[in-house]
């Protein structure tokens, strides 16, 4: 996720919110609706999250009003992600989250990946069912209790793509269906893509699909 600097959050003000950018005004206290958002963006594709931010809700126009304390807003930031209580994983760290200088005025950037299927669900209150949230379009959405217990389900099952395969080996692989990967993976990745220009074997050590060592 690249990192936001003053022009890159001017930019987005003009965009508003959607479904992986969030503003939230903050003045001098982070909001309860703070803790859905974060659990929403890490349960969904990830997302950005600016505290310092005014939108007004009928003309959707964004305004920069800035945080009174972000100092004391960030202890209190991380004192509550780290709260089991509250939060049941904090996937952040220090470079996640930074103080931003716009005219005068500071406002608070946390940038939040996609939590990995081993932290999932991440749920607030201390109760996966009521707690877990996701992300569509500009809102947060509780999850059903059908919806947490398949992310539960994942998290500790091993999926199929890390089971190897003992019987078969790089022999095995079926060249039709490999050559119509690499078709979809130069689509989806661009032409300019380094891994383009690799041979078939090493192209699948690359993608981790078969052991360098053992070529299983």
């Amino acid at each position: 996720m690249k990192k936001l600097n003053k022009q890159k959050i001017i930019e987005l003000l003009k965009v508003g919110e959607n479904k992986e950018l969030e503003f939230k005004e903050a003045k001098n206290k982070i909001p309860k609706s703070m803790w859905e958002t974060y659990s929403a963006f890490c349960n969904s594709k990830g997302g950005i999250i600016v505290l310092g931010i005014k939108e007004n809700s009928e003309s959707n126009i964004c305004t920069i009003e800035g945080v009174e304390n972000a100092n004391y807003i960030l202890k209190d930031f991380w004192n509550t992600i780290n709260n089991k209580e509250k939060i049941s994983s904090n996937i952040l760290d220090d470079n996640d989250v930074k103080i931003v200088d716009i005219d005068n005025k500071q406002v608070i950037v946390i940038q939040i990946p996609r939590a990995n299927r081993k932290n999932k669900p991440v749920y607030i209150n201390n109760n996966p069912i009521t707690g877990t949230y996701k992300r569509f379009h500009e809102g947060d959405f509780k999850c059903s209790e059908y919806e947490v217990k398949a992310m539960i389900s994942e998290a500790n099952e091993k999926t199929k793509d890390k089971i190897v395969l003992e019987e078969y080996s790089i022999d095995n692989i079926n060249k039709e269906t490999l050559k119509d990967y690499r078709i979809r993976f130069r689509i989806h990745k661009g032409e300019s893509h380094e891994w383009n220009k690799l041979d078939d074997e090493e192209f699948l050590y690359m993608l981790n699909a078969v052991d360098r060592k053992t070529k299983k």
